[in-house]
């Protein structure tokens, strides 16, 4: 049952530990999002992929979206 939380770091995560795999050319992760997570350190996570070539595009969602994420 869906509650408002989220929790982005895990997923992204999971989302960067499966792509990382992947021989195609272009690696890209597309992240939906209110940016208000409830956990974890998906900044590192991101960096990490970032290092490996695998980009990150964050789709804000919500009226209460956190821009600044």
């Amino acid at each position: 049952t869906p509650d408002g939380g989220t929790q982005i770091a895990p997923a992204l995560a999971q989302a960067y530990q499966r792509i990382q795999t992947s021989t195609a050319t272009y690696r890209h992760v597309v992240l939906l999002t209110d940016g208000i997570s409830e956990e974890g350190d998906s900044m590192t996570v991101a960096k990490d992929a970032s290092g490996k070539k695998i980009t990150i595009s964050t789709v804000g969602l919500g009226q209460d979206v956190n821009r600044a994420y």
